[in-house]
């Protein structure tokens, strides 16, 4: 399992660590007020095919200062335009294998409907702008992929 000491972060909000995550930690980092009345958690991991070829591993690749500064950036615009209470986003890199988990999101807000927006926000942004390199051991060979914020 992971910590503290093995880890990139910011504030223990935004962190980029090579070991495994565990979810129950990223969970208790959210913070929480009396107002807060959802959280909803994301978590994806390592997928074992990718159009109909069978995944090996997966090697991940971080810009660290980059992926950081964007990270929390990011975050701190996901809060102000949703209105959530807070976020936390844990993601790997180093070399994973099918079924391993790649990020977890953690969002805390007063309703259901803002933190499963700003949720599914943040991922979708943080496959769009994040420098993070996906390199898919498969069957055939290697690919590339989700390298959007390049395009």
């Amino acid at each position: 399992m992971w910590r503290l000491k093995n880890m990139k972060n910011m504030n223990n909000k935004v962190i980029l660590t090579r070991e495994r995550i565990d979810i129950s930690d990223v969970l208790n980092r959210v913070s929480k007020s009396e107002e807060c009345g959802a959280v909803v958690m994301f978590i994806g991991t390592v997928r074992g095919l990718e159009g109909g070829e069978k995944v090996h591993e997966l090697n991940i690749e971080i810009d660290m200062d980059v992926a950081l500064e964007t990270l929390q950036k990011l975050r701190q615009d996901t809060i102000k335009e949703y209105g959530i209470q807070d976020l936390v986003v844990v993601h790997r890199y180093g070399t994973l294998m099918v079924g391993d988990t790649i990020v977890v999101i953690v969002v805390a807000s007063a309703h259901r409907k803002e933190s499963f927006d700003a949720c599914e926000y943040f991922i979708d942004e943080l496959k769009r702008i994040v420098p993070i390199w996906k390199l898919e051991k498969r069957e055939n060979g290697m690919h590339w992929v989700g390298s959007e914020w390049l395009k």
